[in-house]
């Protein structure tokens, strides 16, 4: 534990007249306002010595709660928590008032102070500045969490749930909660030990985001209390390292980890306000899983739903479709029995039930006292049929296979797999989306094709319990046959799409030189294979920079380029300069809903060339721009680029260095975008 240190104010006037190595000072009207101070000491009190002149020479003082950033990078952070405690508070009436204050970080410290002289009309006169520090005893929180995210990758096989479970424990190693409600910030928490619930998330998501983790705020107004969101493995889970930080042994299970990796309704067992937070449509982090679940990871879950399994069992083979288990741990306070046993529910449902006359699909719900179950008894063996097929062109370009299948189905391990162009899809029937078509419930499963692969044929196999069911094979272009040959079936402008998506699958086996000779458009006719040409004046990017050479404080707009796969992505290329940390720089982009999406940069080459994604744009959205904004250390400086698919299509239309192959790939994306938007009425 780091040693903790208490500031206090000195409201006594000493008459003592003390000379002091720096000072700033502040006028209005006839009211000076001066703070002086010597060269303050890391980890020793710095005395502030405020005094004023002028007005009717009875003055009342107050400070600000200090802020902190790390050095060079200008993103301060209060230190305590301004709304509480000496910060909200004046002095009595004096002529001078000194305060004192220990830094306790490698940084730089803003302080404010101010005067009120009501009878000389002075109500709020502020005195601000900056002292940055430095000493290698007192390291930077910056250092502090590079330090101990390298620690982390040395220790951990560097999974996102090891990372995160480690630096859990290490952040809860390094402070206790500040019952004073004064400490609210990561520099409290990493340098003074102490910190509320502020202080927890804010140093947890600091060392996450540098462990490359996503994550986010969970701040609760109802409750007044805020925690962690964190994305592992692709899914949101909500940990609380502030409840998390306990010494308490009173139920039988590790108390320091009962928050981490937990669902949004299991959160809300804890935090009553957030179940108000996370039912709304803006929520941006929904956790619904638990597979990242501390208690699941570790086995504890399973082993506490072992100690059901007669039970449930004795309930299973009596041939009950409903029925209920009262919870061994009913004497634990509601807010801790509530969450153990919706862990516990969810092992349970993990587990495979039968009895000796068949498979059964079991599901449990927990609460506080007791386990609730439904059972559903398969009476025939699993079956699995294909209904049809189908091609989605307004989104992705996807192969779309619909299959009949009975409720057993899903008490086994069962998965359809598609290989295509050397790649393998694997998806498992539970990832199926259930439709209806002429009242009979199908399961969709959906294969992505690249646009250079519709010439390919996608083999696909059903597999249960390793065993393969049935094979068949499709393929993009045996569609497009299918239709064509149909083509009085269709509207015209669905018959120009599918034309225009085998000009583009040819324009792009051209260019990228695959399977050239199988091209996807060889069952047009040749008037049909004619690629038009695009005006794509309308889509000029449209770069905006700080600088003429669009640079900000060391990064460089390098480039942009097109992905085409079965959707688009739009990447953007920087170039960082030696010496610059790409962690200093912001990275978002505006999506077509309006909203703000984050961009975490990666790393293209050691010379230092960085790029991000704009990811999923679908046919119908090829038309449209997403700005992307990359915004410098001290948030003033910007580079904006407002750039679309079409817009790299610009570039490559406008250079006489673009092949002949690539402004053909355009214009025949180009057309097909116009006829998906014409088709599905966009």
């Amino acid at each position: 534990m780091t040693e903790k240190s208490w500031d206090e104010s000195d409201d006594s006037n000493d008459s003592v007249e003390t000379t002091y190595a720096h000072s700033e000072v502040a006028t209005s009207g006839a009211v000076t306002l001066k703070a002086e101070w010597n060269d303050p000491v890391l980890g020793q009190p710095t005395i502030f010595h405020i005094s004023a002149t002028g007005g009717s020479g009875n003055y009342k003082f107050r400070m600000d709660a200090p802020s902190y950033s790390d050095p060079n990078q200008w993103a301060f952070e209060s230190v305590a928590d301004p709304s509480r405690g000496e910060w909200m508070n004046y002095t009595s009436e004096c002529a001078s008032n000194d305060y004192t204050f220990t830094m306790t970080a490698t940084g730089t410290y803003n302080f404010r102070f101010y005067v009120m002289d009501k009878t000389a009309g002075i109500n709020y006169l502020r005195v601000n500045f900056n002292i940055s520090v430095s000493d290698d005893k007192y390291p930077s929180v910056d250092s502090i969490v590079k330090s101990a995210v390298a620690e982390c990758n040395s220790k951990t096989d560097g999974s996102e749930y090891e990372k995160a479970l480690w630096l859990h424990d290490w952040l809860l190693d390094q402070l206790e909660y500040d019952k004073t409600l004064k400490w609210s910030s990561a520099e409290s928490a990493l340098t003074r030990g102490l910190g509320t619930c502020q202080s927890y998330e804010s140093a947890y998501a600091k060392l996450l985001t540098a462990a490359g983790i996503e994550n986010s705020e969970t701040r609760d107004t109802y409750d007044g209390h805020t925690w962690n969101a964190m994305k592992l493995d692709g899914q949101w889970y909500q940990t609380d390292c502030t409840w998390d930080d306990s010494s308490d042994n009173w139920y039988s299970f590790d108390q320091r980890h009962l928050y981490f990796g937990l669902t949004d309704e299991l959160m809300a067992i804890a935090h009553p306000g957030h179940s108000k937070i996370y039912t709304t449509d803006d929520y941006k982090t929904r956790s619904t899983s638990l597979a990242d679940n501390y208690f699941v990871r570790a086995g504890d879950a399973s082993k506490w739903a072992k100690a059901y399994a007669d039970r449930i069992q004795k309930n299973l083979d009596a041939g009950k479709k409903e029925f209920e288990i009262a919870a061994d741990n009913a004497s634990y306070p509601p807010s801790i029995s509530g969450i153990q046993n919706g862990i516990i529910a969810y092992a349970i449902n993990q587990m495979t039930w039968t009895t000796d006359k068949a498979a059964v699909t079991l599901n449990a719900t927990g609460s506080a006292n007791s386990f609730t179950f439904t059972a559903e008894y398969a009476s025939e063996s699993p079956a699995v049929s294909l209904y049809g097929r189908s091609i989605t062109l307004k989104d992705n370009i996807d192969v779309n296979y619909y299959m009949e299948m009975s409720d057993s189905v899903f008490e086994h391990d069962a998965y359809l797999e598609f290989k295509i162009g050397g790649q393998t899809y694997k998806l498992n029937v539970s990832d199926a989306a259930e439709v209806n078509e002429n009242g009979k419930t199908l399961y969709k499963f959906s294969c992505p094709v690249n646009a250079a692969q519709m010439s390919d044929t996608i083999e696909t196999r059903i597999v249960i319990d390793n065993n393969t069911k049935e094979e068949f094979s499709y393929s993009v272009k045996e569609y497009a046959s299918e239709l064509l040959s149909k083509s009085n079936e269709y509207t015209a402008e669905t018959v120009k799409l599918v034309k225009a998506l085998l000009n583009y699958g040819t324009a792009a086996q051209t260019f990228f030189k695959y399977n050239t000779d199988k091209p996807a458009n060889a069952i047009l006719s040749d008037t049909d294979k004619a690629v038009a040409a695009a005006d794509f004046d309308a889509y000029k990017a449209v770069i905006k920079a700080d600088s003429a050479n669009g640079a900000i404080d060391g990064l460089t707009y390098y480039g942009s380029s097109l992905i085409c796969k079965s959707e688009m992505t739009v990447r953007h290329y920087f170039i960082l300069d030696n010496g610059s940390d790409i962690n200093n720089y912001k990275f978002n982009y505006i999506d077509t809903e309006g909203y703000e999406v984050s961009l975490i940069p990666k790393k293209v080459s050691d010379g230092g060339v960085y790029c991000v994604d704009i990811s999923g744009i679908t046919a119908c959205s090829l038309n449209k721009n997403y700005v992307c904004r990359v915004t410098g250390m001290d948030n003033s400086q910007t580079i904006e680029l407002d750039y679309g698919p079409l817009s790299y299509a610009y570039s490559v239309a406008n250079s006489k260095d673009s092949s002949k192959e690539l402004k053909n790939l355009m214009n025949a994306l180009y057309m097909y975008s116009e006829m998906a938007r014409k088709v599905n009425g966009i």
